[in-house]
């Protein structure tokens, strides 16, 4: 069970406003003191991650990443001391993959008989269904 402080809930229901006043046409940059700050929720496109004048799209979905200098490929594994990976996406597949698939998800399981998800339509029951390895939840310290 988590135990969370008032200043905790304040925080998270003064984010919770800027969120709905941004989704009912308030602009972001309006709504927050400067352009820094971590506050308010974005865009699940990643619109609007950025909030400097004239940036606002950039790292939001389908946008090019804009490069400012000219890129420089090493193959991988190539100079000692160098860390590069051939696979950049796999970490990241990793780390959403709970499945048997996975034998970090499996170790980490420790030996936990798995459970159903839902799959990407949310409803039990359904095609999409699969077993997935269960982790035990992290206990937060009270404050």
């Amino acid at each position: 069970m988590a135990n969370f402080s008032k200043s905790d809930l304040e925080f998270i229901l003064k984010q919770i406003f800027i969120a709905e006043a941004h989704a009912h046409g308030a602009s972001l940059i309006d709504l927050l003191p400067n352009s820094q700050v971590p506050f308010g929720l974005r865009t699940v496109d990643g619109s609007y991650n950025n909030l400097v004048a004239g940036q606002s799209e950039f790292g939001a979905a389908d946008n090019s990443f804009l490069r400012l200098l000219d890129a420089q490929y090493r193959a991988a594994y190539a100079a000692p001391g160098n860390v590069t990976d051939p696979q950049p996406r796999i970490i990241s597949n990793l780390i959403v993959d709970q499945t048997a698939n996975n034998p970090a998800a499996v170790a980490a399981n420790g030996g936990a008989d798995p459970v159903i998800s839902p799959g990407q339509d949310g409803v039990f029951g359904t095609a999409d269904d699969k077993e997935v390895s269960s982790f035990p939840t992290s206990r937060r310290t009270p404050v």
